[in-house]
């Protein structure tokens, strides 16, 4: 392989065959093989170590690279006209190494530039799919969501999550944030969906849907985790409650209980109790009053 190459074998190598054009892929280069491993070793290693025993721990490393000037000098030498670019394996310390003979680099005739190379094998994935992609994400998302909630308030856990195989950029080498995709907040959900099934759950998710704006909800999703909802939002669907089944709904009722099943199971109580034991208005006054209800 080109790590194992040597400028000596190189330079054997067109002596010898005497091609018109060669290229030398994987090259190690002498100049950037040090700091790449030093990087390597700082982000890897857990020891607290200073600088000497870094530089220690550098030059205990064996390096066999090339010199990219060597190998200028050794095709100048030879009658090569050479260029030098970083390699297309992706490797920060290798390089690729075009020899072209001179003549014919004054005609014109050179080789496709391996940055081309790196394009198209960089690029393999759009030519194939990735079946267990979507089983990654339904398995992350969950265990992210709970790590989150285990460590953070309530208000700072994002109301979505979004699996990306890898994050948009500009050109210039910064996330795009304008290219990202919106989250989708249904499909992050952190329970399964169970659709409402009395009268109380299915007015009280149709009020939960049009406040949202969203297309469906399940009757165990939390209104703050799973549906992204906020102070405001609360303000509004407590409205709507109060409106919708004619009770007097705590505002605080919702951070309480930030399910379907749970407030409408508290509504269908406050209905009964209404039923059964009527209040009067004076009653209901002083009870406002008091923050009863």
């Amino acid at each position: 392989t080109g790590e194992e190459l040597s400028d000596q074998d190189i330079e054997t190598y067109l002596k010898d065959k005497k091609p018109e054009s060669i290229c030398f892929s994987g090259l190690v280069n002498e100049r950037v093989a040090n700091d790449v491993g030093l990087v390597e070793f700082l982000s890897q290693s857990e020891e607290k170590l200073n600088v000497e025993q870094l530089r220690q721990k550098l030059e205990s490393k064996e390096v066999n690279g090339i010199d990219p000037e060597r190998l200028y000098e050794l095709s100048s030498d030879l009658g090569y006209s050479l260029e030098l670019c970083w390699s297309g394996q992706e490797n920060p310390e290798l390089m690729d190494g075009v020899f072209v003979r001179s003549e014919l680099a004054q005609e014109g005739i050179v080789l496709t530039p391996l940055t081309q190379k790196s394009v198209v094998a960089s690029n393999w994935h759009h030519y194939g799919t990735n079946p267990l992609s979507s089983e990654v994400g339904k398995q992350l998302v969950p265990e992210l969501r709970e790590y989150l909630e285990s460590r953070l308030p309530e208000y700072m856990v994002p109301s979505g999550l979004m699996v990306l195989s890898q994050l948009p950029l500009t050109p210039n080498g910064k996330v795009d944030r304008k290219a990202l995709p919106v989250p989708d907040v249904t499909s992050s959900m952190s329970t399964e969906y169970v659709a409402p099934e009395t009268q109380t759950q299915k007015a009280l998710a149709e009020i939960w849907v049009e406040v949202l704006g969203i297309d469906k909800v399940g009757i165990h999703d939390n209104f703050f985790f799973d549906l992204g909802g906020h102070s405001l939002k609360a303000t509004q669907v407590v409205s709507r409650i109060r409106q919708t089944f004619d009770i007097e709904f705590p505002l605080n009722k919702i951070f309480e209980s930030s399910t379907v099943e749970s407030i409408s199971k508290y509504i269908d109580a406050c209905i009964w109790a209404a039923k059964t034991h009527p209040i009067t208005q004076d009653n209901t006054a002083n009870q406002r009053n008091q923050g009863v209800i």
